[in-house]
């Protein structure tokens, strides 16, 4: 956290296997297994997900050593708000995976094991209720945008997402697009370019949550 990362630091990394699965027993002994003092030996299929892992990691790096030099700034990084709604305000958090900053460009980025969009036609359909395609990950993104902007420094803050699986494609990018027709394929370079519809969404979105008139209901998808 806070270093700067070289291709060669990223590199010493990558060739140190016995540094990347000590961390992933250690993680299985803390997280999964939950022992504090009794170390147990990973087998069976504890011992095939662990090398899934490390493949996921090594390529992960790799990815990294790609992007070098810059800065890791922060993992898991607990972000709070206080947020205006109708002359009061609203507490809203989250908790960001990874922030690193190269040449004045702030990413937030989220990790996803699973599959997902990079795309959205427009912001409507960030916050629409009974749509299964909803591209709610880069929702998800873009609401850590409204969290981590007072901490950016008014620095141009970049949200992105790493699905970890599509890492192995040639030519895989984490930046999300914004699509509105099949013509058009913009990156978002810039959050504060969305920042103000977003925004108009998420306090329409924050009205309907606080309306006593309106009913909670379960999504139909």
């Amino acid at each position: 956290i806070n270093k700067r990362l070289n291709k060669e630091d990223l590199d010493e990394l990558i060739k140190n296997k016995l540094i990347i699965d000590k961390q992933i027993n250690r993680a299985f002994q803390k997280i999964y297994f939950k022992n504090k003092n009794k170390f147990r030996e990973l087998e069976g299929n504890n011992l095939l997900i662990a090398n899934v892992i490390r493949k996921y990691v090594i390529r992960l790096l790799e990815s990294d050593k790609e992007y070098a030099p810059f800065q890791y700034i922060d993992s898991e990084k607990k972000c709070e708000v206080q947020y205006p709604l109708n002359g009061k305000f609203v507490n809203l958090k989250g908790y960001i995976d990874r922030i690193d900053e190269k040449d004045g460009l702030v990413r937030i980025l989220d990790y996803k094991t699973g599959s997902g969009k990079l795309e959205f036609k427009n912001m409507y359909e960030l916050f629409e209720h009974n749509n299964e395609k909803r591209p709610k990950y880069v929702f998800q993104t873009f609401f850590y945008g409204i969290l981590y902007k007072n901490e950016a420094n008014h620095k141009i803050v970049q949200p992105g997402i790493f699905y970890i699986k599509e890492l192995f494609r040639d030519n895989y990018m984490s930046e999300l697009k914004f699509k509105p027709d099949n013509k058009t394929n913009i990156i978002v370079t810039d959050f504060k370019d969305y920042e103000e519809e977003f925004s108009a969404q998420l306090i329409q979105c924050l009205e309907e949550i606080f309306n006593s008139n309106v009913d909670f209901f379960q999504s139909t998808s």
